[in-house]
């Protein structure tokens, strides 16, 4: 049971992880993009 849970929860931070990484990546183009304008 232990086990289960801390795959489900390894699984659930990994997803928020590339979550994150592509929604800081979107912000650094939209902050460059602004910046050329």
């Amino acid at each position: 049971l232990i086990r289960k849970v801390s795959l489900k929860l390894m699984r659930i931070r990994f997803i928020a992880f590339i979550v994150l990484w592509y929604s800081i990546q979107s912000l650094i183009l939209i902050f460059m993009v602004f910046l050329e304008v």
